[in-house]
Formats: C-alpha cells, structure tokens, sequence
C-alpha cells in the first residue's frame, strides 16, 4: 500500500492512548518517505546483492492507483530486479482493498510429523522448516 486506504484516512491517530485531532491521510508524505526507504532496501538486497526473501510486501492496485509517483517507479523497478511484490488487483474485482489484508503464504506446520525428524528441538528439523536470509 502506498497511500492510506479509504477506511483510515479520515480517522483520529491514536498515539499514547489518546485521539489526536490529526487524521491518517495528514501523514501521507511521512508515508511516501517511509515506503521510498522500505523499496530502496528491498531493491538493494543483502550485502551480497541477493534478494530477501522475506517479508514479501502486497501492494493493492486500484482504479486511483497513482502509477506517476517516485515509489510507483521504483516499486516497479524492484519487481522487475527481483520479482519480489506481490499485487492484489482490485481494479477488475468485487473485492475492496478493506476485504482481504494478505496474500501470503499461510504457512501451517503439522507438529506431530515434525516430531518425527527432529534433529535439535521443535524447530531444528533440519532443511525441512525455516529460511534462509530472512529478514524480519
């Protein structure tokens, strides 16, 4: 997401415990400086130029999708470099961006069968669970 969905834009900040009188929408540029730096990372890649592979970023397209912005160019570009966004279209869709909040993989690990294999605790399963180079 690079701008502030429809729901929160006009919705009171809270910070602290307490309603601000500033709304969501009020820090957009806050927002765009904070998504330029997220894709600017991504783009760049691990010391040794290899992409994360984690967190794996959704962007929503809709029909106001601004396509001329600086972090539209160089969320694309980081696509191209490492096929690394996912997108959810609701352009073509009956879906709101407000209906679904991820695309990700929606990992479940059975434990009785890691129980199986294990080599070094509950998650020490070996090559069978985890990933490598993941950043959180």
């Amino acid at each position: 997401m690079l701008s502030v969905e429809t729901e929160l834009k006009k919705q009171p900040i809270v910070l602290g415990g307490k309603l601000l009188e500033e709304t969501y929408d009020d820090y957009q540029k806050e927002m765009n400086l904070i998504n330029k730096a997220f894709i600017e990372v991504l783009t760049e890649g691990d010391m040794n130029g290899r992409p994360f592979t984690f967190p794996i970023p959704t962007y929503n397209l809709t029909r106001d999708f601004d396509w001329e912005t600086e972090n539209a160019r160089l969320l694309l570009e980081m696509t191209a470099k490492y096929g690394l966004a996912y997108f959810s279209n609701f352009i073509n869709s009956d879906l709101n961006p407000s209906d679904i909040r991820s695309m990700c993989c929606r990992l479940r690990l059975n434990l009785r069968q890691l129980d199986r294999n294990i080599t070094g605790g509950l998650f020490g399963s070996g090559d069978s669970t985890g990933s490598v180079g993941v950043v959180t």
